[in-house]
């Protein structure tokens, strides 16, 4: 009768392990891929947007873990009642851009995501513009 005690506790440890080991494993994958996944965060402080003076994204968000830049999808438009019109707004490589007329607030958004990891960030911010 002890023998067979000694048996059911071996079979239920070893299923222990089997079931400890499997989430152990899939903790590690889990925050591997969250730290290759790309994590965009506003800004505090956000600057006014002076006419005629350039800015790029990194001025209203911080973008960690990018490994490069084919993922961005950066939008940029006027909010409702702004007297700016889209063409205020230029853009110098995809990468740059300065409002060359209107005033009011402008709503600057970026989804960004790596090629490995097909989660993707989003963030968004509004932002005056003095003339």
């Amino acid at each position: 009768m002890k023998s067979g005690l000694n048996v059911i506790k071996a079979i239920f440890l070893g299923i222990f392990v089997l079931i400890l080991g499997f989430g152990i494993i899939s903790m590690v994958m889990m925050f591997d891929y969250v730290n290759k996944c790309v994590h965009i965060t506003p800004r505090d402080n956000l600057p006014v947007v002076e006419h005629d003076k350039m800015y790029c994204i990194e001025d209203f968000f911080i973008i960690e873990r990018e490994e490069n830049k084919d993922g961005r999808k950066i939008h940029i438009s006027w909010t409702d009642g702004s007297s700016g019109k889209p063409e205020d707004i230029k853009w110098l490589n995809g990468e740059l851009f300065t409002v060359t007329g209107g005033t009011g607030y402008l709503s600057i958004s970026i989804e960004d995501w790596n090629p490995h990891s097909p989660e993707g960030s989003y963030g968004v911010v509004t932002v005056r513009v003095a003339g």
